[in-house]
């Protein structure tokens, strides 16, 4: 598992969410004060993997990955582009189901509702952790992925792996695990970490606009499974 960003995720999520989701500083308690970053990092490693939202995120990272794990996977870019500029422009949840809708997605309202569960779930760890935002990228990344494998991903990961028989699904499974940690950390830092706790001066958009930001994300994601696919079924000589 790579412990950096995918940065198409990365950017997707930033771009939008810096915008629109801006948290207000009174929320912020005294602890990103009274801390330096090392005991932030080991007072959080020992509870943000018991917290019930961070849980549930987690969950529903497994939910809205789960779409995408198809060798068949393809990617259409200038579909995916058409998309993209409709999410931008999204003022609502229906704009988004119906910009997901449009790009050809059977599924859109079941990806709306997680986008919204989502950004509900990561607006709750915020105020509840606010000294995240302190961390670097690096010290996010770490936090989340140690807390993460808490939450049983390394035990996922392990069990998708041996249902392989050939070095080609190894490498595979490897490619996915990889588009699946860096779109729950790329949203994560996006969200919660020092990527949007800088900006300051309006209050919180609310979640409609959060799962926008989400939304293009996971359209990266998409880009990101489908080229795991496809070198799969070249590795196999499929294609």
């Amino acid at each position: 598992m790579r412990n950096h960003f995918n940065k198409g995720i990365f950017v997707a999520i930033l771009s939008i969410g810096s915008i629109l989701f801006l948290i207000p500083s009174c929320e912020k308690t005294s602890i990103a004060d009274t801390q330096n970053h090392a005991e932030i990092f080991e007072n959080y490693k020992s509870t943000l993997y018991k917290d019930e939202d961070f849980i549930k995120n987690f969950e529903i990272d497994q939910a809205l990955t789960s779409f995408n794990k198809s060798k068949h996977l393809t990617f259409n870019e200038q579909k995916a582009n058409i998309l993209s500029n409709a999410i931008a422009v999204s003022k609502s949840n229906q704009d988004i189901e119906a910009a997901f809708s449009a790009y050809g997605s059977i599924n859109a309202s079941d990806l709306v509702k997680l986008f919204n569960l989502k950004a509900n779930a990561l607006i709750n760890i915020q105020k509840k952790y606010p000294a995240l935002s302190q961390l670097s990228k690096e010290e996010f990344t770490n936090l989340f992925i140690s807390s993460y494998k808490s939450v049983v991903l390394s035990t996922q990961l392990l069990k998708h792996r041996e249902g392989c028989s050939t070095n080609c699904c190894d490498a595979y499974v490897d490619g996915i695990s990889d588009c699946d940690t860096d779109f729950a950390i790329g949203t994560g830092f996006a969200l919660i970490g020092a990527g949007i706790a800088t900006i300051t001066g309006t209050p919180i958009a609310g979640a409609a606009a959060v799962s926008a930001g989400i939304g293009s994300a996971y359209l990266s994601h998409t880009r990101c499974a489908s080229s795991a696919a496809r070198t799969y079924r070249q590795c196999m000589g499929y294609e």
